[in-house]
């Protein structure tokens, strides 16, 4: 591992413990002053991701698109520290599962469902749910570039 990567991940290493200590309403203040300081400060993407919003939806005014933005860098935000804080604060978290009896029953014809998630949501705690109830899952990713 080259000093770049090392260096990042003993930063996020300690910063993992950090939020894993955390309530879930302080690790969502973190995400939210996070996603704030990403959008005014460090932009990130954002002129490519503007750019995105506006031909996705060009019938939507200026301030719909600014928006809908903010809401993704706190969407991303609050994923990113509940990553980092799984492995010490996943098993506190609480979940409503809605449709459940639909699972069970194909579960029961011994038949397969098929669970879909984009860029919302954090499916590992998805993984966490699952195990802790008994039922088997696999995942399909692909690989990500960071371009």
């Amino acid at each position: 591992m080259n000093f770049k990567d090392q260096l990042t991940y003993r930063i996020l290493k300690r910063f993992s413990v950090f939020t894993g200590r955390l309530s879930e309403n302080r690790r969502e203040k973190l995400a939210r002053r996070l996603a704030s300081f990403i959008y005014y400060l460090l932009p990130i993407r954002k002129k490519q991701a503007l750019n995105n919003l506006i031909n996705a939806f060009p019938e939507k005014d200026s301030g719909w698109i600014k928006k809908q933005l903010k809401g993704a860098y706190n969407i991303v935000s609050n994923n990113f520290i509940d990553f980092l804080s799984l492995s010490r604060s996943y098993s506190k978290k609480r979940f409503r599962i809605e449709n459940q009896d639909v699972l069970d029953d194909a579960v029961n014809k011994n038949k397969g469902v098929l669970l879909i998630t984009g860029h919302f949501g954090l499916w590992e705690k998805w993984g966490s749910w699952f195990g802790n109830n008994n039922y088997d899952i696999w995942g399909v990713i692909q690989k990500q570039a960071n371009k």
